[in-house]
């Protein structure tokens, strides 16, 4: 292996249930505020409404037993059931239940340590290690939730070691914990429903009431679910129900007054669990802050993707701003920086969803292509109104008809994005490079390998990242190697002045490989893949023309 040189170039979370409007009443579900719709909050919302169906003929628990319930669900055995919601137990974030250590052992054996060291291609721990055996799990499991322990749970993201028959995770130190109250409930029979609240300032989103639903059978406690009560504190006005991915259903688009530190919040939720959570913070000039009241909202898709992105209007302490926040990929969304100005300028403080819209699509407002030089231009416009620095390019990256389309500011960041149903669809959205060691991305043509090598303490670690897009249609990482150019004698991964340095780079000190292909492959498959695939051609995805030269690649001007 020959070592590259790298030349230098350069929320509180949100959550969200059931005031507001419904989006599905227009047709391009564009919104503006009407004074006076807002719901009042019944006595009936107040008490707790997620309570199953057999809690119709409830009554209220004794104070006894609250105090009960708040000694049980404060220690580390049941806390972790209270952070995060699920419907029913088999959607529980187990990493979140187990991360208050219940039923940790931390007095680990070196044996074990190596053991998981060498299963996580490691050169040492870099944090605590925890474990917890399998029978201990799945007795929890059963004996708290009353299901059988799912080790396939998405959410669950220790390594088991077979050798041990047990589950393992490096922890650091977590972060302030929050604590909850019980201050209400109801039972009928063994069934209970239980209010909780938190102790944070802003109650409002992930820190609004919950209501846990429980099975207490003498000593035994069953917890089926967690309905966090997003909408606590909601604004009303600017609530709606909106679906965002065209055949996934609605959504719910929740908005909250804040507070003059964190301004307006906005939360996405479904089916009660958090999508996703957006910023209100803009700048303009020397002047920075927060939403204090959102105005108006308008969900449609301007950057051709196919899911429809937001636009938002509030009032500042600087005027009337915009922020546009666009799709991207994983379900999130970010902000689209620099457009909302040039928007600003030209409709000033009268500002509105439609003119937004008209302002991003010109006539073609569902935003759909036949073509992909029409997807590309829309792009390319929108980069090219935000910035005169963006540059462009069309490549091949596999081996259709159809090239991808780079755009990026060259050393910064670059994105890449492909054609196909009649929307675009982003390979790479705003990857940042040419700084903190990173070299930038690389393609072979027409083969669909993608190659990155990054740096740690200004070379003195390298990591070299080999890309596919995979049969999803997404770009992700295949093989990864680590290589150590000195000689770690105190084993705190990091180089010291005392410590030798490797002088020609060509044996490092330590290698380290990761298989995230699916396939099975020894430490040697994997370093005879990652020389064929260095011995590529490669060139860089960045942009190489300006946004006149783009269009006139693409035959639309």
């Amino acid at each position: 292996m020959k070592r590259k040189f790298l030349i230098p170039l350069l929320t509180t979370i949100l959550v969200l249930t059931a005031c507001g409007k419904d989006a599905g009443s227009d047709p391009d579900n564009i919104f503006e505020s009407t004074a006076g719709s807002s719901a009042e909050t019944s006595a009936e919302n107040s008490n707790n409404s997620d309570a199953p169906d057999s809690m119709a003929n409830a009554e209220p628990i004794s104070e006894d037993e609250i105090n009960e319930f708040n000694d049980l669900f404060s220690t580390p055995e049941y806390i972790g059931f209270l952070k995060k919601p699920f419907n029913d137990p088999s959607e529980l974030d187990w990493d979140v239940v187990l991360e208050s250590g219940g039923i940790i052992d931390t007095n680990i054996s070196q044996d074990e340590i190596d053991a998981f060291v060498k299963e996580e291609n490691q050169e040492r721990l870099y944090a605590n290690l925890w474990r917890i055996s399998k029978k201990d799990l799945d007795s929890y499991a059963k004996s708290h939730t009353g299901e059988s322990f799912d080790a396939g749970n998405d959410s669950f993201t220790w390594r088991y070691l077979e050798q041990y028959d047990s589950y393992y995770i490096e922890k650091f130190e977590m972060e302030e914990p929050i604590f909850f109250t019980c201050v209400s409930g109801e039972k009928s029979g063994n069934e209970y429903s239980l209010r909780f609240t938190t102790d944070q300032p802003d109650h409002y989103g992930y820190n609004s009431d919950r209501i846990i639903n429980l099975t207490k059978d003498g000593d035994s406690i069953i917890v089926r679910s967690n309905s966090i009560q997003w909408e606590e504190n909601c604004n009303p006005d600017q609530t709606f129900d909106v679906e965002l991915v065209p055949g996934e259903g609605p959504v719910r688009f929740i908005s909250y007054p804040g507070d003059a530190q964190n301004g307006v919040g906005i939360a996405i939720v479904k089916d009660g669990k958090l999508i996703t959570s957006l910023s209100t913070y803009t700048s303009r000039g020397d002047n920075w802050g927060y939403f204090k009241k959102l105005n108006a909202v308008g969900f449609f898709d301007f950057n051709a993707d196919g899911v429809k992105d937001i636009a938002m209007i509030g009032e500042t302490d600087f005027g009337t701003n915009i922020i546009l926040a666009e799709s991207v990929p994983g379900g999130s969304y970010e902000d689209f920086y620099d457009v909302p100005e040039k928007i600003e300028e030209q409709y000033g403080d009268s500002v509105s969803i439609p003119q937004i819209k008209s302002f991003l699509l010109g006539d073609n407002t569902d935003c759909t292509f036949g073509h992909y030089e029409d997807a590309y231009e829309q792009i390319a416009n929108l980069y090219h109104i935000g910035s005169d620095d963006v540059t462009f390019d069309l490549i091949y990256v596999d081996d259709d008809d159809i090239p991808e389309l780079v755009a990026g500011k060259d050393g910064y960041y670059v994105s890449l994005y492909t054609f196909k149903d009649g929307h675009a669809h982003c390979y790479m959205h705003h990857w940042t490079y040419g700084a903190m060691g990173n070299a930038g991305y690389y393609y072979s043509p027409r083969k669909n390998v993608f190659h990155n090598t990054n740096y740690d303490y200004a070379g003195a670690i390298q990591y070299e990242a080999f890309m596919s897009i995979r049969e999803d249609g997404e770009l992700e990482e295949d093989l990864c190697a680590k290589y150590i150019w000195f000689q770690d004698t105190d084993g705190d991964g990091a180089p010291s002045e005392d410590e030798e340095m490797s002088d020609d780079y060509t044996e490092p000190y330590g290698e380290y490989y990761t298989n995230l292909t699916g396939k099975d492959m020894t430490t040697e498959e994997i370093k005879a893949e990652i020389e064929r695939l260095e011995s590529l051609e490669f060139k860089e995805v960045h942009g190489s023309i300006s946004y006149e030269e783009l269009l006139g690649a693409l035959g639309v001007r």
